[in-house]
């Protein structure tokens, strides 16, 4: 991992010379060509660097100095070799590592290392202050379940990814759709817990039994949250859906998102009663749950279900009772029961057709003309009345 180290006062105070000489650590010796993944031309001369320390030998390793800025980078050693030194966490780095007291870090099996920085390559003259540096267990996080699983092409899709280890560690959190990365929010909104009420049984028993803490909230690791990017590049398909808790790495387990681009072409009938009741037929083209099919009249959602070639759901009472035309559209992945749409699953409707409301108190029939016709049919007959359209 690449580790930013902020601060002021950072300058390479060691003498010039013509080869290595940090003998902290003969590694920096083959370092000399290429540090940080910035290839350095001619002589590594010593100086900057980081230091790893913990329960074991420190481990110094080369720093460059940020263009921009007055931070430098190092890179943590490979190959394990800062697990040999790492602590378990507790009181002792708490003052200056909050987390450190946090349980849901400790149970995830996090542990951590100092980090002080010298400016001339020698330990001795290493700066007292020290920070901390966590040590994630590869495992983590991992990645139970996402509401919803799709959305529109166009992207703008609130999505809740459900799991363990989801926690802060001081750099901006991400979602990857794909190959396309945006910023993620650790916990839920609004510190809301109800993404865990709709949530599968199998899924909702394993997370309330794992753990002491039940909710899902930012304590416990359980929720992040993002919004999906314009998928438009995938077209209508699956992309794989990973997070990164310190904006570079990505976890190993992934889940599946959907893009989906939907196209409505009809709805039967176009229109019902103000009390609701009509049954609604809509068609068209991509239409499949993501997460929760609903109509929405206007802007009342109602439950649907998928028939050939769409999806059939029934008209809610018209909002203020009042006859005239709603905008009829549908999601795809809308989360809730009994017509509620979770907040969290909130995506742009696909808007439809129109559908017209009437009071059918105004409906009056007065006569027909001819009022009798041939007993093999075919006769046009005319109905005069009111409210008839």
């Amino acid at each position: 991992a690449l580790v930013t180290v902020m601060g002021t006062g950072f300058a390479d105070y060691s003498s010039n010379t013509s080869s290595c000489s940090m003998d902290a650590d003969p590694d920096l010796c083959e370092m000399h060509h290429v540090a940080v993944g910035v290839e350095r031309l001619g002589r590594w001369i010593p100086g900057l660097a980081c230091i790893f320390e913990g329960e074991g030998e420190p481990i110094m390793v080369p720093a460059t100095s940020k263009d921009d800025s007055q931070d430098i980078i190092c890179r943590t050693p490979e190959n394990g070799r800062l697990i040999d030194l790492a602590r378990s966490l507790g009181s002792w780095c708490a003052a200056v590592a909050p987390e450190c007291d946090n349980l849901a870090y400790s149970e995830m099996g996090a542990v951590a290392v100092t980090v002080r920085v010298t400016l001339n390559g020698h330990l001795d003259d290493a700066r007292s202050n020290w920070l901390v540096h966590m040590l994630i267990p590869h495992q983590w996080p991992r990645l139970d379940y996402v509401q919803p699983w799709g959305g529109p092409e166009a992207g703008g899709t609130s999505v809740s990814i459900v799991g363990e280890g989801l926690l802060a560690f001081g750099a901006q959190p991400l979602c990857r759709f794909g190959y396309i990365e945006v910023p993620a929010q650790l916990g839920s909104h609004n510190g809301s817990s109800d993404a865990l009420s709709s949530l599968p049984l199998q899924t909702r028993v394993r997370l309330n039994h794992q753990r002491v803490v039940r909710s899902i909230n930012y304590e416990a690791s359980r929720l992040l949250t993002c919004t999906s990017p314009p998928g438009l590049d995938f077209g209508s398909r699956s992309v794989r859906l990973s997070v990164s808790l310190n904006g570079m790495h990505f976890s190993s387990g992934t889940l599946a998102w959907r893009y989906t681009s939907i196209v409505l072409s009809r709805i039967h009938p176009v229109g019902g009663p103000i009390d609701g009741g009509t049954f609604v037929t809509v068609q068209g083209q991509g239409i499949a749950s993501l997460g929760g099919l609903r109509c929405i009249f206007g802007n009342l959602p109602v439950e649907a279900t998928v028939v050939r070639g769409g999806l059939r759901c029934e008209s809610p009472r018209a909002s203020q009772a009042v006859a005239g035309e709603v905008a009829l559209g549908i999601r795809t992945n809308s989360n809730g029961l009994n017509g509620i749409v979770d907040p969290i699953a909130l995506d742009q409707a696909v808007t439809g057709s129109n559908f017209s409301y009437f009071d059918p108190h105004t409906v009056i029939i007065s006569a027909l003309t001819p009022t009798a016709g041939p007993a093999l049919g075919a006769t046009a007959i005319t109905i005069h009345g009111k409210g008839l359209q």
